[in-house]
């Protein structure tokens, strides 16, 4: 039981992780981040908060900027320019709840492990990955 929980905890973290690092290539700071903002997107992927933003997008607006980071390379002043449309357009709020959502789930995931240093550090690891997003 405690070995399916941890792995459940796991898969929600490591997905509450994965949305949180989409959320930092552009609304991070490099330095802090370890690469440059808008990376993802200059190497083409297209990550959660892109792709809500682009089903919301009608104007086709926001494709043409992706295009223009590919092309170019991830430019600081496109990719300012893309992160403050996928704000706009929900991608970030959208983002940021399902990442909240996760952690909260692995944070449920632990409730039949009794409490412990262990347990506490896994709790409040999974309130880390979302405060590390602005």
């Amino acid at each position: 039981e405690y070995l399916d929980a941890l792995g459940e905890y796991g898969r929600h973290l490591g997905l509450a992780f994965q949305i949180g690092d989409d959320l930092l290539d552009l609304y991070g700071d490099s330095r802090a981040v370890g690469k440059p903002c808008g990376a993802d997107v200059a190497a083409g992927q297209f990550t959660l908060p892109l792709l809500h933003a682009l089903k919301k997008d009608t104007t086709g607006q926001l494709s043409t900027i992706v295009k223009r980071i590919g092309s170019e390379g991830a430019k600081e002043a496109a990719v300012k320019e893309l992160a403050a449309m996928v704000k706009q357009l929900g991608g970030y709020s959208y983002a940021h709840a399902k990442m909240r959502m996760f952690a909260d789930a692995a944070q449920q995931a632990l409730s039949c492990i009794p409490d412990s240093e262990a347990c506490t550090a896994l709790w409040r690891l999974a309130d880390y990955v979302c405060q590390r997003v602005p």
